[in-house]
């Protein structure tokens, strides 16, 4: 019970850190807690959480790789590890975490995802392709997958190609401003102002509303 006790005291302690912005001061707190309970995931990933708010992906994965240890499952420490060896651009290394994800829970649409942006990052072209489509088969009306999709084109620079998906991106959520910032540059390259002003017109006035929400 005095073990009980004191975990609750710090981990209480450390959310107040987390509520006033104190990241800094709620992981030592957290890492106190490992001392009384060093098998709990969930602060092992409590620490990963907020060494991403951060901008610490390194030590990031390495609690997310800790907290999975304790608890090799759970699908949010996958996706938590995924993202951060994403942003640590160890690109190699996400595109294994996100098949380990899919290994697990083969109909993760979102993993798919994130394998393709692992893989393109690679520049393994074909294989990013081929896990978008997955993630399309799976969530045939996922907007992200499918500007994921146009996005792969118009990096290798086939605009016919990248036009279709992305126009299907935004017949699922017209509030995609990114896709209409991609158009509008497919648009200026073909020689279509018109187009092209008209979906620059559209990002910036989704970008204001963006702006304003926050």
């Amino acid at each position: 019970e005095e073990q009980t006790a004191r975990l609750s005291e710090l981990l209480g302690d450390a959310q107040k850190k987390i509520d006033s912005g104190d990241y800094g001061g709620a992981i030592a707190l957290y890492q106190q807690a490992i001392q009384v309970d060093g098998n709990n995931a969930r602060i092992y990933s409590g620490i990963a959480y907020l060494q991403v708010q951060q901008g610490n992906f390194q030590a990031a994965a390495e609690y997310y790789r800790q907290a999975l240890d304790r608890d090799p499952r759970n699908l949010p420490f996958h996706y938590g590890l995924a993202h951060s060896l994403f942003m640590d651009e160890r690109y190699d290394q996400s595109a294994e975490a996100y098949i380990d994800l899919t290994d697990i829970s083969p109909r993760e649409a979102d993993a798919f995802i994130g394998l393709g942006g692992s893989l393109l990052r690679l520049e393994n072209y074909e294989e990013a392709r081929e896990a978008y489509e997955r993630a399309v088969s799976i969530s045939p009306d996922n907007a992200q997958a499918y500007e994921a999709i146009g996005l792969l084109y118009l990096s290798q620079g086939d605009y016919d190609a990248a036009i279709r998906p992305l126009e299907r991106s935004l017949s699922l959520d017209a509030n995609r401003s990114s896709v209409h910032a991609s158009l509008a540059r497919i648009w200026l390259e073909q020689g279509n102002e018109a187009s092209a002003f008209e979906s620059l017109q559209r990002e910036i006035r989704l970008n204001e509303i963006d702006a304003e929400a926050k």
